[in-house]
């Protein structure tokens, strides 16, 4: 009888703890990396003189919103035939549950690298779908009057090159 009662306990207290809601710091300190893990490389081609890092993931709550930065499965470099050329970065990722959208997206350029940092959004209160979706986005770099030269996109941490042969600058509407 002992025994029963014991075990009744256990999984009462076992329902009541996975009954409680997630807390602003569960929601941030999970998507923390352990301070044992290393970081990982990036083969980034970077001057010494370069001062610029690409920012650190991060997890942020705004008016009950989390915005945190997206899983991404693989990124792609489109260059399309036009001249001047267009360049375009196809990337494809992962929407961890129902609640969870694409959400913005920020492009800095450092001297040749593109830093672009895809993130999504979700609500920060609201109990959802376990169910993960995949997208597939694609953004345009604003690479007009780039002179010639080989060129680094950093989306986040995944990395591709492409290269300018000419400088990309529009045709003169005067010829």
């Amino acid at each position: 009888m002992k025994i029963k009662t014991l075990i009744s306990i256990f999984f009462l207290l076992v329902t009541l703890a996975a009954c409680t809601p997630a807390t602003d710091e569960n929601l941030t300190t999970n998507d923390q990396p352990d301070a044992g893990q290393a970081e990982p490389a990036h083969d980034n081609p970077v001057s010494s003189d370069d001062t610029a890092v690409r920012p650190e993931p991060t997890t942020e709550i705004k008016e009950d919103t989390v915005i945190k930065e997206a899983v991404l499965n693989g990124m792609q470099v489109l260059i399309l035939e036009s001249f001047p050329v267009q360049i375009n970065v196809q990337v494809g990722g992962i929407l961890s549950d129902g609640c969870t959208s694409f959400g913005p997206v920020q492009v800095e350029q450092v001297k040749d690298t593109f830093y672009v940092t895809v993130q999504t959004t979700r609500p920060a209160d609201r109990m959802c779908t376990q169910v993960v979706s995949f997208f597939e986005e694609t953004i345009s770099l604003d690479v007009l009057g780039l002179p010639a030269g080989k060129y680094t996109v950093d989306v986040n941490g995944l990395t591709d090159t492409f290269e300018l042969s000419v400088d990309n600058v529009a045709p003169s509407e005067n010829n």
